[in-house]
């Protein structure tokens, strides 16, 4: 190409400069379109400071080449003209480059540059064309002025200033960027020291000079392209692929487990460790998303249920650009452990930021602290009730004893039984006899009412005994007992119920099992009241199978002894298993039960035995009650608390 240019030279010089000068002005105004238009991904103000300047340097040599002698484009003007604009052109480009460097390692306003530079421009316009205020470059017959001669020196030594402040942040630039610019330079200088030896505009060293000056130009062009547009490119990939590898570095030593699925095709993308180190699952387990779903919610209706809210929740937030609400879910781990969790997702793009909170120890410790507040309260309440206990019992025993004594005298003189004397003889002195009497009785249905006194009397009686539990210290009665025997004599006894004859019983029985310290009757009035409970509820409800699965083994130190006793009954609601240990409390109609059977059984176990009683029911799924005790009777709740964990 510079060959085919330097040709034109021998045809017409004229033709030669504006072809050389065109293709300079069509690169410079390339490298402002290119440097404005990629100012948004540029990572250097250097391109855009050094486009902007091209912008008026291309127009100074567009003005140079419409006024160079032959063009007559501005008429009354001589060859000093072009040369002026010439000089301002490269006074342009040489402090231009030389400022350039200071913006390399920062970003520049634009608009505030641009504005400079409109104003230089502006400026030697109209010092050239107004006020003629630029001192003259040329002179017919006579040649360069002193000061174009100098000028073009001093404008050498610019840019080899430019050069030297170059180097100086040579690091912050690539090193082909940095030689194609710094070879710009050298030819500028090349360039203008030829302009300093021709006479007439069409001399040799004028030709040279031009050609060095194309040259110069297309190395800025090249290192503008590489840093405008390859470099950016690269850049922008190399900076995508630091933050992709830094945000999987973020994601990975998270302390929360996270996961990332690709919105496209459902895909788990990354999976952290600490997920892994919870869950128990890796990123080859968890391919898709629909693995997810079915290995951390294997319960199909759970999963249907809940996956069914969170798509809804994440299509309204993704609209609406938010993350989706905290849910509490359950999330089962590949050791089958479950897990409870707030989740949340947070969206990225084209992808999904799920996010799990374990919160399985806090809601343990919550469990625990609410467990132990139910205990403490249900003892002050046990506590309280047997105060009352004894102070009342004895001042109800003894006017219902005098009641009672009395219903029987009253039964027994009413209906006149025939063995008794007194009865006969105080009949025939009021002028009848016991026959009569007592079916008058009979008639008037004297005998029911009677029963039914007796009754009431029989019910309050047992009332205050099992008050009297509340009460009693029970240390001095206790005996040394065989675990399995307590439970098969409580078997035997309940066995008198047909109803508990009908229920099948699973009983498992740890071999070996040391002797229980206790009192022998209150445990099996504990068993039993949890069997009577169990059998009316499961032949109430018409529990199909109904069964009774009876484990009875030792904790892992020894020290304690556990029985549980499950049944597939209907269950109970949380608010029923909350209340089921309180005094008087019961789901039975009036006058069916007293509400003291499990109050009872609590207050032996935990005051009595200091053991514990708890209850695991949900409807639908039966009732598990199950009982700790320290088998040598002298451990403390703590202990038995530890025994259980």
């Amino acid at each position: 190409m510079l060959g085919l240019t330097g040709l034109l030279r021998f045809y017409s010089f004229l033709l030669f400069h504006s072809v050389v000068e065109f293709i300079s002005i069509l690169i410079a105004f390339s490298i402002f379109i290119i440097a404005w238009n990629t100012r948004g991904i540029a990572y250097s103000g250097y391109l855009v400071f050094l486009g902007i300047a091209y912008l008026f340097i291309g127009s100074l040599d567009l003005l140079h080449t419409l006024a160079y002698k032959g063009m007559n484009v501005f008429p009354g003007y001589d060859s000093d003209l072009p040369t002026q604009l010439w000089i301002a052109a490269r006074y342009t480009e040489s402090l231009s480059m030389l400022i350039s460097p200071l913006f390399i390692s920062r970003k520049n306003r634009e608009y505030p540059v641009l504005f400079a530079f409109s104003l230089f421009f502006i400026f030697v316009l109209l010092s050239l064309f107004r006020w003629d205020l630029f001192p003259a470059c040329y002179i017919e017959g006579v040649g360069l002025t002193y000061f174009k001669k100098v000028s073009e020196y001093v404008i050498s030594l610019i840019l080899v200033l430019a050069v030297l402040s170059l180097s100086l942040k040579r690091h912050l630039l690539k090193k082909e960027v940095y030689v194609s610019i710094v070879m710009s330079l050298l030819l500028s200088i090349l360039s203008e020291i030829m302009f300093t030896f021709y006479i007439g505009v069409y001399d040799i060293s004028n030709l040279i000079g031009h050609i060095f000056k194309l040259i110069s130009v297309y190395f800025l062009y090249k290192a503008m392209i590489v840093m405008t547009l390859t470099d950016p490119l690269e850049t922008l990939f190399a900076e995508i692929h630091k933050r992709e590898k830094n945000f999987r570095e973020l994601i990975e030593l998270s302390p929360v487990p996270m996961l990332v699925v690709s919105a496209e095709d459902k895909n788990v993308e990354v999976l952290n460790r600490k997920f892994t180190e919870i869950f128990g699952y890796s990123e080859k387990d968890l391919v898709t998303l629909d693995q997810w779903w079915e290995a951390l919610c294997p319960d199909r209706e759970y999963r249907e249920r809940v996956r069914e809210a969170i798509l809804e929740e994440a299509a309204l937030a993704r609209e609406d650009g938010r993350d989706t609400p905290v849910r509490e879910l359950l999330m089962t781990g590949k050791n089958g452990v479950i897990h409870h969790c707030n989740f949340y997702i947070v969206f990225l793009g084209s992808y999904s930021l799920s996010i799990f909170h374990d919160i399985t120890d806090r809601k343990r410790l919550e469990q625990e602290r609410r467990a132990l507040s139910d205990i403490y309260v249900k003892n002050d309440k046990m506590m309280a009730l047997g105060r009352l206990a004894a102070g009342t019992a004895h001042e109800i025993n003894n006017p219902l004893a005098g009641m009672m004594q009395s219903i029987y005298v009253l039964n027994s003189r009413l209906m006149c039984y025939t063995d008794n004397v007194s009865n006969h003889k105080a009949a025939e002195e009021s002028g009848t006899d016991c026959t009569v009497i007592r079916q008058y009785m009979e008639k008037r249905g004297i005998s029911s009412l009677i029963d039914n006194i007796t009754s009431g009397g029989l019910r309050i009686s047992n009332i205050v005994e099992n008050l009297h539990y509340f009460a009693r210290d029970e240390k001095g009665d206790r005996s040394w007992e065989e675990p399995h025997e307590l439970l098969e004599n409580a078997i035997r006894i309940a066995d008198t119920d047909p109803d508990f004859q009908k229920i099948r019983k699973n009983i498992q029985i740890e071999d070996n099992l040391p002797d229980l310290f206790c009192v022998r009757d209150r445990i099996q009035q504990v068993l039993l009241n949890i069997f009577r409970n169990g059998t009316q509820a499961m032949t109430e409800n018409i529990t199909e199978d109904p069964v009774f699965d009876i484990n009875m083994k030792s904790s892992k130190d020894k020290r304690h002894l556990i029985l549980s006793i499950g049944d597939n009954g209907p269950g109970m609601a949380y608010e029923v298993k909350r209340m089921i240990f309180e005094p008087f409390y019961t789901t039975r109609e009036v006058g069916a039960g007293t509400g003291l059977g499990l109050s009872v059984s609590y207050f032996i176990i935990n005051e009595g035995h200091k053991g514990t009683i708890s209850v695991d029911s949900y409807p639908g799924r039966g009732a598990h009650f199950i009982i700790t005790l320290p088998f040598d009777g002298e451990e403390g709740l703590l202990s038995i608390k530890s025994a259980q964990n």
